[in-house]
């Protein structure tokens, strides 16, 4: 019995011993734990401020100063720098003034992405007096606080390590860390981006067919330079299309010019095509010119049940658009479009015209930023014309949403710095110019040589898509001289008749092939003559 309980004292002991190392494993693990988590919060919530506050050293940098000779009309300003998640419209608010008077407080100042663009870092020019009266500071808009945003995560994570917490906590403490640093930084992201819009088309039989994704991204700009590239997606007749282009717009403090290069892509039928444009821009008023060059050669065409072939066909367009300064809500358009081919679906692919040019005028409503309702009249040669209706979702994602939804920002939207990131006015969709197919080819035996009263085949072969019923053949000149023509399936038989001198051939004129009702024309090439000499054998 004695030894039997110093066998069961030693196991206990032994398993006792176990369970402490595995404690002391667990808890070691749960240290390196939360230091882990300790040290990537701390990188986290150091790293964010310190490149915010790196981006505003560099946006600071390409602010233009205010010019010596307009330093007396500011002289009740100070400079105000913008601080993270800042906005024109928030730093109005805060100094109790109006977008407008502070738009004219900084009248002489130009900004890389115009004024109402401006964001974290940016300069503008606030009221003296009202600057110095004790405000409640916004985040991010003193370097104090940096210095006490790392000391409050420098807290944070002391309690962390002091806590005794275990790995799930750690691990959400963590996951709510990096959501709310992660947030803040796409914020940022964001604003980096210049427009995107949505195209809700609507035509005369209320189908969205005619609706477009638009994206604009400036990838580097300066004051008076900006280089970026547009991005499209839209279906349009039956077809999906994408549009890639690049561009480049000069600003001075009057106006703007630009020039683009697009390239279009056809995702259904693959077309392509090449595009070029230029810009002018003032203050409401757009001008705008493009041109249009194919790329690929003839293709079958699916949706005229591959009859026909088509390509996409050259054109250029001009084109206008301005708005009233003393209601910038309400505008209009021009535009005159031309192309060039026989058989060019400019309005429809069963309305094709050659060389078909077009007028378009149209009007726009605008309540606030975010949305603008249009509707177009179109009208062309021999009466063709079309009516189109269309809602357009225009989202600056660097622009607050109370001020894409103020309608008092419309106006500063129809100036020459509100209208930076506006995109490239042209004809997305690809025009094409279409031609019937060879849907018959007959190849005729030329001469027929024989003997009186013998029987020839005048067809050598033939190739057609669909079957054909028969074929009509008038040769009167031969049935008067004694000889028969018969049809006999694909076949023409000639039954020669008796030998007659004659200075010039007998003809036979073939007629209209008979076929199937979806050839309302026959499109036959006859290889040889249509006119056949006979020659008798004596």
């Amino acid at each position: 019995m004695l030894a039997r309980s110093g066998k069961v004292s030693m196991a206990t002991k032994k398993r006792s011993g176990e369970e402490i190392n595995d404690r002391q494993i667990l808890c070691g693990m749960g240290i390196k734990l939360r230091r882990l988590t300790a040290g990537i919060c701390l990188i986290t919530q150091l790293a964010f401020p310190m490149a915010a506050a790196a981006q505003g050293v560099v946006n600071a940098a390409t602010q233009q100063p205010v010019p010596a000779q307009f330093a007396i009309a500011n002289a009740n300003t100070v400079p105000y720098t913008l601080g993270a998640l800042e906005s024109a419209q928030s730093v109005a608010e805060r100094f109790g003034i109006s977008v407008a008077e502070l738009r004219k407080l900084n009248q002489f100042r130009t900004f890389a992405r115009g004024f109402d663009n401006v964001r974290q870092g940016d300069e503008l020019d606030v009221p003296a007096q009202v600057s110095e009266k004790k405000l409640t500071p916004p985040p991010g808009n003193s370097s104090d606080n940096l210095e006490q945003q790392i000391a409050s995560t420098s807290q944070q994570i002391g309690s962390l390590l002091a806590e005794d917490m275990n790995s799930e906590q750690a691990a959400n403490m963590a996951r709510g860390w990096a959501s709310s640093q992660a947030s803040g930084a796409m914020t940022d992201w964001l604003s980096r981006f210049g427009t995107a819009r949505i195209t809700l088309g609507v035509d005369e039989d209320f189908s969205l067919k005619n609706s477009q994704f638009d994206f604009l991204h400036p990838w580097y700009e300066t004051p008076d330079n900006l280089f970026f590239s547009q991005h499209t997606l839209h279906r349009t007749n039956e077809r999906t299309q994408i549009n890639n282009g690049l561009g480049w717009r000069h600003f001075t403090p009057t106006w703007m010019s630009g020039i683009n290069f697009f390239f279009d892509h056809d995702l259904s039928r693959y077309h392509s095509r090449a595009g070029i444009g230029a810009e002018y821009w003032r203050d409401y008023l757009k001008l705008s010119s493009n041109g249009y060059l194919r790329l690929t050669n003839w293709r079958s065409a699916p949706e005229l049940d591959n009859d026909y072939e088509a390509r996409p066909a050259n054109g250029w367009d001009v084109r206008a658009e301005g708005w009233l300064p003393a209601w910038p809500h309400l505008g209009g358009k021009l535009v005159y479009e031309q192309y060039y081919g026989d058989e060019v679906a400019l309005f429809d692919k069963d309305d094709r015209q050659s060389n078909p040019h077009a007028i378009t005028a149209g009007l726009n409503y605008t309540p606030f930023p975010l949305m603008t309702f249009s509707a177009e009249q179109r009208q062309g040669k021999q009466g063709e014309n079309d009516t189109r209706f269309a809602v357009d979702f225009t989202w600056q994602p660097g622009s607050a949403m109370q001020k894409q939804l103020d309608p008092n920002e419309v106006a500063a939207r129809r100036s020459l710095a509100g209208s930076r990131y506006d995109l490239v006015d042209r004809n997305n969709n690809i025009v094409l110019e279409y031609r019937k197919k060879e849907l018959v080819r007959l190849t005729l035996t030329d001469p027929v040589t024989g003997k009186s009263g013998e029987v020839k085949s005048l067809v050598s072969s033939l190739q057609t898509k669909y079957a054909l019923k028969g074929y009509n053949v008038e040769a009167t000149a031969l049935e008067a001289a004694g000889g028969k023509v018969v049809t006999t399936g694909k076949d023409i038989l000639v039954t020669l008749p008796a030998y007659r001198f004659t200075s010039t051939p007998e003809p036979i004129t073939p007629g209209r092939l008979k076929s199937p009702p979806k050839i309302s024309k026959a499109i036959c090439r006859i290889v040889n003559r249509a006119w056949w000499s006979f020659r008798h054998l004596r």
